[in-house]
């Protein structure tokens, strides 16, 4: 048994790739079936080499946020989706979507968390917040994602070390090989639980 997977996107990508490679290779019991962005990005060519349609949803080109909300959640309910996977998605998802899908959405983010999140806590905005603050440890959290930026329950931390004469690329280097690494587990993991939990009702 397989559960359908929508996976996020607004930059490169790199972690959905490594969950759609999971994926194909048969380590996530999942089968992809959409693709969002919500702006033209390099991870939509994901899923030409993938074969996964692909939606673009630009929230400017909708005439209210509503109505962009109302996209989104409905380009994933006709899509049959039953699990969600953002990968560098930096939008906040509509809270019917997150009410649609209780524990079945997750995120990973760059540095510790709660700490280190919130609106505009991304990519190199996390690293840099890091190393101003002089913390020794920085390192991804996964975490179930809700109406909240960054505040869903917490899953999985890895601690990767903040080195001396650490920069936001080479800090962010360094924690995207763990990103990569952590977020397959996490997500076969709990899709894995979440199927047992239903093949036991």
């Amino acid at each position: 048994m397989k559960l359908n997977v929508a996976l996020f996107v607004s930059g490169t990508g790199s972690n959905a790739r490594v969950l759609l490679e999971a994926i194909r290779d048969g380590w996530i019991a999942g089968e992809p079936v959409l693709l969002i962005s919500d702006r033209e990005c390099v991870a939509e060519q994901l899923g030409v080499e993938f074969n996964v349609p692909v939606k673009r949803l630009v929230p400017k080109e909708f005439s209210s946020n509503d109505i962009w909300q109302y996209a989104v959640t409905q380009a994933v309910l006709m899509r049959n989706a039953q699990f969600i996977a953002l990968c560098g998605y930096l939008r906040l998802l509509p809270g019917e979507l997150c009410r649609e899908f209780p524990n079945r959405i997750l995120n990973i983010h760059p540095g510790p968390l709660p700490q280190f999140g919130g609106k505009g806590m991304w990519g190199h905005h996390v690293h840099d917040a890091v190393l101003a603050s002089g913390c020794k440890w920085s390192g991804p959290t996964v975490h179930y994602v809700n109406e909240i930026y960054d505040a869903g329950d917490i899953v999985a931390h890895v601690p990767v070390p903040v080195l001396e004469g650490d920069t936001a690329e080479t800090l962010g280097k360094r924690v995207l090989n763990v990103e990569h690494r952590l977020y397959p587990v996490v997500v076969a993991q709990t899709i894995g639980k979440y199927l047992q939990l239903k093949t036991g009702e």
